[in-house]
């Protein structure tokens, strides 16, 4: 038996969703529900003051995306106008924050608020959440139909759990977490790890410290920069992908060649 019109698979119900975080997925979940759909209700709770998750909080010196950057960006939203093939941190933020601005996705968004507590109500067949209003301390509750965690994973500072660290009285200062009015120039540097963050971080201070010491548990096996191209783009190249899109798919598709060629096929096991 066929089911009733107000049943049917195309019969738009009301949903409601609530996302956790306003960086990059949590914006393009916005957009799309604000382009596809028309009866639901989307609440964002993003514990920053602003959006841009990774690109709001990290600004550690040195900075960048470790891809392209014109192969970081949404594929319907290219940006012709990076400067460089690795952009930094403050060209990132700016493209989120344009990106929320031209499509007025802020109104979704809850700034400074956490999210606490989430548990499954299988009778009412919804979300039960708890929030806190980190300005205010308020604890507030809300509910949904669907819940999306965008959290990502790049924004709890992990300190290595070595002895004496406690009682280090000079500045402490994690990549997740930078304290851009700590003045480096002139100091002995001591460098924790040796990941994405510590082989931006170095050449960063290198030319302003008094020394820097690294200290590597695993040594650390670096590519090339998979962009076709590196350094900073001229004028004449970013006007040529302002007027010539086509110009600028055919990087990315460059791009995307050479970073899946990273990865070698491996033939059926008999």
């Amino acid at each position: 038996m066929d089911p009733s019109q107000d049943e049917a698979i195309h019969h738009e119900r009301f949903v409601k969703v609530v996302c956790v975080g306003a960086g990059i997925s949590g914006l393009c979940l916005a957009y799309k529900l604000q382009r596809s759909f028309t009866n639901y209700d989307l609440t964002i709770y993003e514990k920053n003051a602003e959006v841009g998750g990774t690109w709001f909080e990290n600004r550690y010196p040195g900075c960048a995306c470790d891809v392209p950057a014109h192969n970081y960006t949404y594929s319907f939203e290219p940006k012709a106008d990076f400067s460089a093939a690795i952009a930094g941190w403050r060209e990132l933020k700016q493209y989120y924050d344009d990106f929320a601005t031209k499509y007025d996705l802020r109104h979704y968004i809850r700034f400074s608020h956490i999210v606490i507590e989430t548990t499954w109500d299988d009778d009412k067949g919804q979300w039960n959440i708890t929030t806190k209003d980190l300005q205010t301390g308020a604890v507030l509750r809300d509910w949904c139909h669907i819940l999306v965690h965008a959290t990502g994973y790049l924004n709890k500072p992990a300190w290595p759990k070595a002895p004496g660290l406690d009682a280090f009285k000079g500045p402490k200062i994690h990549s997740a977490n930078w304290d851009e009015t700590i003045d480096l120039k002139g100091k002995n540097i001591i460098l924790v790890g040796s990941g994405a963050s510590a082989v931006q971080i170095l050449p960063a201070i290198q030319p302003i410290v008094k020394a820097a010491k690294v200290f590597i548990r695993t040594p650390r096996w670096s590519l090339p920069s998979p962009s076709q191209k590196t350094g900073v783009f001229s004028p004449e190249e970013i006007q040529n992908f302002i007027d010539d899109p086509k110009a600028l798919m055919d990087l990315r598709l460059a791009n995307e060649r050479t970073l899946n060629s990273f990865f070698s096929k491996r033939e059926p096991v008999a």
